[in-house]
């Protein structure tokens, strides 16, 4: 497959399903392309359509095989190429497979999807299993039932309100990777304004649920 082909598939897609290195399953998803980012290609079924599996080959098996291979040695991960070239108009994007490894890996994970967020048009990025939403600039109305915490990559003001136990009004800078937004607690629908992307994280799942 050449760069060309590649990036036609990618900017036809809406709402991709991406399927990283440490993902321990395929989810049943209702998206309109999976993309299998190097060593999550080994989740791919035979003949599996409305799929494209893209890396540099570091992190896949040696029967598993690549539609697109990224040279090795660069300055930005098999993640963030795939991110680059998917396009503007896009309505969601999920993500499994991606956080739990190396603290430096995850790092980037997060920080290539905040500048993400800041080029397109989707208002979030879900993680795995919803513990982690970054949140585009905007108001936001979720359902969160439990712990959560909201986290900024930069200076960002925010509005708290609603069904949350401490509430942020009126509008306060939120600073980058602060203790501002830890540990906070919903019991219904939670109201966020926010002027930056936010990272809202949250608590366990095993005890607690956030619906949208």
């Amino acid at each position: 497959m050449t760069i060309e082909e590649l990036k036609t598939i990618l900017n036809a897609c809406r709402q991709p399903l991406l399927i990283g290195p440490l993902a321990k399953k395929l989810p049943t998803s209702d998206h309109d392309l999976t993309i299998f980012v190097d060593g999550g290609c080994k989740l791919r079924p035979a003949n599996h359509k409305a799929s494209v599996a893209v890396g540099d080959g570091d992190s896949k098996q040696a029967d598993q095989s690549l539609d697109f291979t990224i040279p090795k040695d660069k300055d930005y991960s098999d993640l963030a190429f795939v991110l680059r070239h998917l396009p503007e108009k896009i309505n969601s994007v999920r993500l499994v497979g991606f956080v739990g490894g190396r603290i430096d890996h995850q790092l980037a994970v997060l920080g290539g999807v905040y500048y993400f967020l800041k080029t397109v048009e989707a208002d979030r990025v879900l993680f795995d299993d919803h513990q982690l939403i970054f949140l585009d600039s905007g108001q936001h109305a979720i359902s969160i039932h439990g712990q959560f915490s909201l986290m900024a990559f930069e200076p960002c003001e925010v509005l708290l309100t609603g069904k949350a136990k401490y509430q942020v009004s009126p509008k306060s800078i939120m600073q980058p990777l602060s203790s501002f937004g830890l540990s906070n607690h919903g019991s219904g629908e939670v109201m966020i304004e926010n002027s930056e992307p936010l990272l809202l994280i949250q608590g366990n799942a095993s005890q607690d649920r956030l619906a949208l």
